[in-house]
């Protein structure tokens, strides 16, 4: 336990509290997009180094709890969404997960039409796109969840909108991280995105220099 406590510690955006616990969002945003942008990149990649390695998908939805009880950061959030997308794309398509979707297909092309395809987007009255519009209520919460994160990977491999994750991180809720459908979800997602290669991206190879070097013996 303790090691996996100090790899925890290890990664950048997490910080010990004056009573023992864990701060998973521990971080203070410049608000300036050039530097937060490529913080979220690299605190992304880290993270998915550190998911591997531990095969902790489940920490994913403890970081987005913070996330969203923290200072806004927004443009770090980008950042992160983006690396994240990308790695979604990079997995490999025979990981369990994303195998929920296998029998879908979505063209590009009208990405609001393509977008709005997905059972968990939908346009508001006002017409408007809520990216994340779901019954946290609903019957089968965490496969439903899962279900969704395997529906919104295929979908973005198969369109190259790389920008629907960070719409949903967007439009996801402070509310909804603790939801049921939200966990399976989020560690559906995360189980997906480390089925990508340890260099699928330019700052998964960097920060996997970083990653060895703080990782505890």
């Amino acid at each position: 336990m303790n090691d996996f406590r100090n790899a925890l510690l290890a990664l950048p955006f997490v910080k010990a509290k004056p009573d023992g616990t864990l701060d998973m969002w521990a971080v203070k945003p410049s608000g300036l997009p050039y530097y937060d942008v490529p913080t979220g990149r690299g605190f992304c990649a880290w993270f998915l180094h550190f998911v591997r390695d531990h095969d902790a998908a489940h920490i994913f939805t403890h970081v987005a709890h913070s996330f969203y009880n923290s200072e806004p950061a927004p443009h770090i959030l980008s950042g992160w969404g983006r690396e994240f997308a990308e790695a979604l794309v990079a997995a490999d398509e025979t990981c369990s997960p994303l195998l929920l979707a296998s029998g879908k297909t979505y063209h590009g092309g009208d990405l609001h039409a393509a977008r709005l395809a997905l059972p968990f987007v939908k346009e508001r009255e006002d017409g408007t796109v809520d990216h994340f519009a779901v019954d946290h209520d609903a019957p089968e919460g965490s496969a439903r969840g899962r279900y969704y994160a395997a529906l919104c990977a295929k979908y973005m491999r198969d369109t190259g909108d790389l920008a629907l994750y960070p719409l949903i991180c967007a439009d996801f809720d402070r509310t909804d991280c603790d939801t049921v459908l939200s966990i399976g979800f989020l560690t559906a997602l995360c189980e997906i995105a480390t089925a990508s290669s340890l260099t699928a991206t330019t700052h998964q190879k960097a920060a996997k220099v970083h990653f060895n070097a703080a990782t505890p013996a």
